[in-house]
């Protein structure tokens, strides 16, 4: 017994290599990091060695946070004892109740000054008010817009204006930005900002803008393989135009709640889309508000339409499109023809699903997997009671039905009638198809989904289906 008591009490972790111990601390703020060192000789100022460095003022004791000056001594004496040793990753989230102080944007500019020195290679800035009206602004150093080893660059910020100067981010690969209420001065800046780094392959834009914000926003990257935008808007009165020159642009994720007029001059490179619809003024959304009644709903929605389609004509030559959100605005026959997509995932949230489904179908002749709901959003509401749109099947089979749909997968599955419609057709229709997956709704019980299960494959089992070699699997 004293033998085991002696072996349990042994500090292995101790004994691990600098190497592997500083890899450890890499992952955990840096305050906790410090600490470490009072635990033993062994850990004594280990931490210097450590190439990220993440101040975040949320993890600091309450005895910090109530006093500001507290947590920038710390920074402060950290980043001097750290030496002159390079810095991987440097993190930095500020907050204010009201506004930044003077002093405050000077202890930043220095910090972040500092790591460009320490030839930083990845850097996450926040800086947030929780008042979006400040009264000063932060102005990214000079020093950070011409570092040569900066790859990473993440800002989530109210407060920052960007001033960029030519030929700045030599280096920088993956650029991630997150703007709440920018003005149009600002939001200028911004697009400047994002049109000169030369060699940026990957970059996110998170904007939330004010009702009266109207603004042009122009992205040019040569060698950008990646683009994120996602935008939330409070009124679709007002939206933004995207003047996307991104010749090597491969993958598109847009994210859009009054889907903003996106011009690209080229997409002849585009391999895959993903878009988000997020209509706020869908027949069955109650959240509008009094501004959006007073301009005319009715006028709002057509003016969705009218951008919503076209937009889809500047994806039509991809691989892999994805659509989310409410198509009831889509012109649903005047969809483009989108003759090399292979993969359509479809998770759309009212009743005018079949005929979109439909059209989708027969404009996707090369299609080889299909995707419907997911399992989160119940799939029977895809055929929404509200519209008059059931599944009501094509006279003539699709294509892609005939000769390239190979996988299908349906996600939360409840077994309505409209669902099992939907189903019979495709397996009846589908003649080189190899599987057929049901998903449930995530909310039903296990044991209701089992037995439900035997009676939904026993009804699609009742009729030739159009492959051979098809199965249905559940999940």
């Amino acid at each position: 017994m004293e033998s085991n008591s002696k072996h349990q009490g042994v500090d292995r972790i101790s004994k691990l290599p600098d190497a592997l111990l500083c890899h450890i601390l890499s992952f955990v703020p840096t305050i906790y990091a410090v600490w470490t060192t009072v635990l033993s000789k062994r850990w004594k100022n280990l931490w210097i060695s450590v190439p990220n460095l993440n101040f975040d003022e949320e993890d600091f004791p309450e005895t910090y946070r109530v006093d500001k000056n507290r947590i920038m001594n710390f920074i402060n004496r950290t980043l001097s004892f750290h030496g002159s040793s390079d810095i991987q990753k440097f993190l930095l989230c500020c907050r204010r109740e009201q506004d930044f102080s003077a002093t405050d944007f000077s202890h930043i500019g220095r910090w972040i000054r500092t790591a460009v020195r320490r030839n930083v290679v990845e850097l996450d800035l926040h800086l947030t008010l929780d008042s979006n009206t400040p009264t000063r602004e932060f102005k990214i150093p000079q020093s950070l817009l011409r570092s040569k080893t900066l790859v990473v660059l993440t800002v989530y910020s109210n407060c920052i204006t960007y001033a960029p100067t030519q030929g700045c981010f030599p280096s920088l690969k993956v650029l991630s930005i997150s703007v709440v209420w920018p003005d149009t001065d600002s939001f200028t800046s911004l697009g400047n900002f994002l049109s000169c780094s030369p060699v940026l392959e990957e970059l996110s834009i998170d904007l939330s803008l004010r009702f009266r914000d109207v603004l042009n926003f122009y992205i040019s990257a040569p060698l950008l393989k990646t683009l994120r935008i996602s935008l939330d808007h409070p009124s679709s009165r007002h939206w933004t135009k995207y003047l996307i020159n991104a010749p090597m642009l491969e993958n598109l994720y847009l994210s859009d709640n009054v889907l903003s007029s996106y011009f690209l001059e080229s997409s002849v490179s585009l391999v895959i889309a993903e878009i988000d619809f997020k209509d706020r003024f869908s027949y069955d959304n109650a959240s509008y508000s009094d501004e959006d009644e007073f301009w005319g709903l009715p006028d709002k929605r057509l003016g969705f339409s009218n951008r919503a389609t076209p937009s889809l004509e500047k994806f039509s030559d991809v691989k892999y499109l994805s659509l989310s959100g409410v198509p009831s605005l889509l012109k649903v026959h005047d969809l483009p023809a989108f003759n090399n997509v292979r993969q359509l995932e479809l998770t759309l949230y009212d009743g005018d699903y079949c005929e979109l489904l439909i059209e989708l179908l027969k404009r996707s002749p090369k299609l080889e997997y299909l995707a419907l709901g997911d399992q989160y959003f119940s799939c029977r509401e895809l055929f929404s009671e509200h519209s008059q749109d059931r599944w009501n099947p094509p006279e003539l089979v699709p294509d892609c039905l005939l000769s390239h749909l190979k996988t299908i997968s349906l996600r939360g599955f409840q077994g309505s009638q409209d669902e099992m419609e939907v189903a019979k057709y495709l397996l009846k229709n589908s003649e080189v198809l190899k599987k057929l997956t049901i998903y449930p709704w995530m909310h039903i019980p296990r044991d209701q989904w089992y037995e439900q299960e035997k009676l939904v494959y026993k009804e699609l089992c009742a009729f030739k289906w159009g492959s051979k070699i098809c199965r249905v699997e559940f999940i």
